[in-house]
């Protein structure tokens, strides 16, 4: 089975072309395509804007990392003896200690505000706004319709074993799966996926089953508005992992035939009402 936006690594290891083209039935006009993309490097600069400066990592680092060496060592010496006896032997430390928090503390403050003052300036919202702008000039020449729902589709890194794709880690990823934006819709004949780089169409003939795989995973950054713990993703008992990362406890596989090939579209589970509803499938259990 070959993944859709997956890239194959079986016989190229240096492989960063992605899967899919086979789809591709509209791509956005030349101009549109550099609008967008010097849009959105505007933001990502202005975003960068926002975060902390190289000094203020560093502080925040040997502040915080001051702060939990000597709040554990005072713990430690807690467990022989009394405050004041702590106290009396080695008054400095927690001096030190004191001081290593404030300075996180005051540091964090710091931060935020900055990052308060930079995401409500005007000059940031007229670069989300000219974002917006061109995103919509890109869709609406793609014909992508109101009603279109933003969905999350998984690509990974992959290898074939025994006909099917394996994902693998590449480079220092903190997750396998990474969450890729589309706006997915239907008509009579199709379903529709689309992004800045094209209109992809998948004829709902071709369509064969949605697979359900029931494992623990990975699948890259939280794309939605609402928070995961929201009423409509309650359900699907997500979590996030140590890197910021989603955490599903299964992922579902829209299985698909191009030309006598098995194709697969990864998404995870709390995309299933999405294609469910636009697919007209239903989800296997998991075995």
């Amino acid at each position: 089975m070959k993944p859709f936006i997956g890239i194959d690594l079986t016989e190229d290891k240096k492989n960063e072309q992605s899967n899919g083209d086979e789809f591709l039935v509209q791509k956005p006009s030349g101009s549109l395509t550099e609008a967008f993309e010097k849009t959105a490097e505007t933001a990502v600069e202005s975003t960068k804007k926002a975060g902390p400066s190289l000094i203020l990592r560093i502080l925040f680092g040997i502040s915080g990392l001051g702060a939990v060496i000597f709040i554990r060592g005072i713990a430690g010496a807690l467990e022989d003896m009394t405050f004041a006896e702590a106290y009396r032997n080695a008054a400095w430390t927690f001096w030190v200690c004191g001081i290593c928090a404030a300075t996180f503390v005051i540091l964090l403050v710091m931060q935020g505000r900055k990052e308060k003052k930079v995401l409500e300036s005007e000059e940031y919202e007229n670069d989300l706004s000219h974002l917006d702008k061109a995103v919509k000039a890109v869709e609406a020449e793609l014909g992508v319709p109101a009603e279109a729902k933003e969905t999350d589709i998984l690509g990974f890194f992959y290898k074939m074993k025994d006909g099917e794709p394996k994902p693998v880690e590449k480079w220092s990823q903190t997750s396998i799966f990474v969450s890729a934006i589309f706006s997915a819709y239907r008509d009579g004949e199709n379903l529709y996926l689309s992004n800045m780089d094209g209109k992809y169409a998948f004829p709902l003939s071709s369509l064969k089953a949605i697979r359900t795989v029931k494992k623990r995973t990975a699948v890259g950054d939280w794309n939605k508005d609402d928070p995961m713990n929201s009423p409509e993703y309650k359900p699907y008992k997500l979590t996030e992992d140590g890197n910021g990362n989603t955490v599903c406890r299964q992922y579902h596989i829209l299985e698909l035939e191009r030309d006598g090939e098995a194709w697969g579209i990864w998404y995870p589970s709390y995309e299933n009402p999405t294609f469910e509803e636009l697919t007209g499938l239903k989800a296997e259990e998991a075995e």
